[in-house]
């Protein structure tokens, strides 16, 4: 599956009393399609993709794995999908993810204010994020029914609302005889819809000491490290 372009920007900008809208989603198959208002607000899609939609566009359809937007009309959608003409909008009042098989991508990684080299360091922890997984999500979403079997529990989660959650991971601090050394890791984790997961993992590195300008011209007064993962249903 690409990744969604899911994003309103545009729209937003051009018309700022539709920004608490629930979005449009137009599912696709072969046989026409299921026409929703997703539980995802065109404030949050914007905030969690960044990609300005196409002006005009007032649908995602979801066609084959991919998104795409659309200015069609919804019985216009369907029918070029094969459907009827009748795509009636339903309501999602709870979103949840379908159970099967997801797996992990990185979709951003982004690496400032650290040492030369960090970077390349950071890809033995990118690859471990590309993971497959079979998840059964109990009819509800919870990131932490990713991590997988048998494995200790490390990220201490926090309900945000039905489809958002925020995590605290282990901190860690070094004292030393001229500086003091700070680490922790904190994640985001959102469904922005039923077979996609977005979940962004902070690294925070800081540290203090007699010789902060030499500490900060090293790159390691303030470290910062974000990765995007995007988790996707892959089959049934």
């Amino acid at each position: 599956m690409t990744r969604p372009a899911l994003i309103l920007a545009a729209v937003l900008a051009a018309a700022p009393a539709l920004a608490q809208e629930k979005l449009t989603v137009a599912d696709c198959g072969a046989e026409g399609c299921r026409c929703a208002l997703s539980a995802v607000t065109m404030e949050e899609a914007g905030l969690l993709l960044g990609t300005p939609a196409p002006e005009g566009s007032t649908v995602l359809v979801r066609l084959n794995g991919d998104y795409v937007w659309s200015s069609l009309s919804l019985p216009e959608i369907d029918l070029a999908a094969g459907g009827d003409g009748e795509c009636p909008l339903e309501l999602f009042d709870a979103m949840v993810p379908e159970d099967g098989s997801w797996i992990g991508t990185v979709a951003d990684r982004r690496v400032s204010q650290c040492p030369a080299g960090l970077d390349a360091a950071l890809e033995p922890l990118a690859q471990a994020l590309v993971f497959p997984r079979d998840i059964a999500w109990g009819g509800s979403f919870h990131p932490d029914r990713i991590r997988m079997e048998g494995t200790a529990r490390a990220i201490d989660w926090t309900r945000v609302s039905e489809t958002h959650f925020t995590g605290q991971g282990p901190s860690a601090s070094e004292s030393g005889a001229a500086s003091l050394v700070k680490i922790g890791v904190t994640y985001d984790a959102r469904l922005i819809d039923p077979r996609l997961v977005r979940i962004l993992v902070q690294l925070q590195v800081r540290t203090e000491g007699v010789s902060q300008a030499v500490i900060d011209a090293a790159g390691l007064g303030r470290c910062d490290v974000g990765v995007t993962v995007d988790l996707a249903r892959t089959g049934e």
